[in-house]
């Protein structure tokens, strides 16, 4: 595996042209979250009073060549975080009179964005971003241009972190020139990444996951989704790029698109995993040998992508039902659950995801009705639910086995669960 890695300060980006495959993951950074700590870390970092300024590392990015520009596989959220900060710098910067050393800022800021082709003659942006939630929003902040198509939740975000960078990048401004040149300068020439080239697009996702795996709790749901790629044909990159599509507006449905870890927390806890798993344990989960014995991924990681948007689309549903206000849908005794636990009740979903994946709504909403009775009875007796999920996850390595209405009816009769 041929890997090249250098350390690179923005300014030093300028040799490069970058692309987002339309298989990654779209902008997902929160003006209050990733991007208020990336404006803080900066901060922290960088001191107006300083001669001389030091070095701060903002992370890596790990890219493949592809005709003369680089497919970004990791860091795609920071690199398009640099970029709006980029566009906010301009934008401040182009409005006023400037003198002889503002107009050169703001020349290489410009550089930065975007470069004159002589053999084309047409600009060739820094960086795009191919994934279909985009359109094409940062190409016209980048060229300056009015955007007025469908704004997208990834367009909504990076709208508001533009605005955010811009806010704060104009409080530096708001004490002189100097003070926001001495910024812009800290920022573009001591800000520094790794930037890491391999050779293909298979060594690029095994370097990610590496990197990755210490963090897997917090990275779980994209490791997965990049494991799926490193193992499938390049035949297959756009059935799985629009599976996952799937199930990202699956969970975006019931608003738990900002933390997956749940879901897939209860995905391998109800179909596979026996026993409760902890979020930091996910992902070495699925790279164990139970995990790849269990799932078949590796061979098959179509067919797993299949199962988890299926599996992923039952979830939506379960959590729309459980915090319904009142009575209704399709799943009424899902909504009782929900009810009698004040509506963010989410354990009884690792029972109901383990049902068999060919069952419909009348398995569904029998199961509920037990749990239902479950939860009511546990309540009025004040037993305390801390123990619950154990219990729920022993319970589901029983259920996966219920390949019928009558083998799930005779389970509960048996007193095999919910005893």
């Amino acid at each position: 595996m041929e890997i090249k890695a250098e350390v690179k300060s923005i300014k030093k980006l300028e040799n490069y042209f970058f692309l987002v495959p339309d298989y990654q993951r779209e902008y997902v950074w929160k003006p209050d979250d990733q991007v208020e700590q990336f404006i803080i870390d900066i901060d922290n970092e960088f001191d107006p009073n300083a001669k001389e300024q030091k070095s701060y590392f903002i992370g890596s990015i790990i890219i493949v060549e592809n005709k003369g520009k680089y497919d970004v596989i990791d860091g795609q959220q920071r690199l398009t975080t640099i970029i709006l900060s980029l566009c906010a710098f301009r934008d401040l910067l182009k409005p006023l009179s400037l003198g002889t050393i503002e107009k050169k800022y703001l020349q290489t800021i410009e550089e930065l964005l975007s470069d004159f082709d002589i053999s084309t003659n047409e600009s060739k942006l820094r960086l795009e971003l191919q994934y279909e939630e985009s359109k094409d929003f940062l190409n016209k902040l980048i060229q300056s241009l009015t955007y007025e198509d469908e704004l997208t939740s990834s367009i909504q975000k990076m709208q508001a972190a533009y605005f955010r960078l811009k806010t704060h990048f104009e409080t530096y401004l708001l004490t002189g020139m100097q003070g926001f040149i001495n910024y812009v300068q800290y920022f573009l020439t001591k800000i520094e990444l790794v930037l890491i080239e391999s050779e293909n697009l298979s060594s690029a996702l095994k370097i990610f996951e590496t990197i990755n795996q210490r963090g897997a709790g917090l990275n779980a749901m994209d490791l997965v989704k990049n494991l799926l790629f490193s193992k499938a044909n390049e035949t297959d990159f756009q059935k799985i790029k629009d599976t996952w599509k799937s199930i990202s507006m699956n969970l975006q449905n019931c608003h738990e698109d900002s933390s997956p870890l749940r879901f897939l927390r209860y995905f391998v806890m109800s179909r596979y995993h026996d026993g409760v798993i902890r979020e930091d344990d996910i992902y070495k989960w699925f790279i164990s040998k139970e995990g790849k014995e269990a799932t078949n991924y590796e061979t098959d990681p179509l067919a797993f992508a299949k199962e988890l948007n299926k599996i992923s689309k039952r979830y939506s549903d379960l959590v729309i039902a459980t915090e319904r206000v009142r009575e209704g849908g399709n799943y009424p005794r899902v909504t009782n659950i929900g009810l009698v636990n004040k509506y963010k009740s989410r354990q009884h979903l690792i029972l109901l995801l383990a049902l068999d994946i060919t069952f419909g709504d009348g398995e569904i909403d029998y199961l509920a009705e037990q749990i239902e009775s479950f939860f009511f009875y546990s309540n009025v007796l004040g037993i305390q639910a801390k123990n619950n999920e154990g219990l729920f996850a022993a319970w589901a390595r029983k259920i996966r086995q219920a390949k019928s209405h009558a083998d799930l009816e005779e389970m509960i009769e048996s007193n095999i669960i919910l005893t």
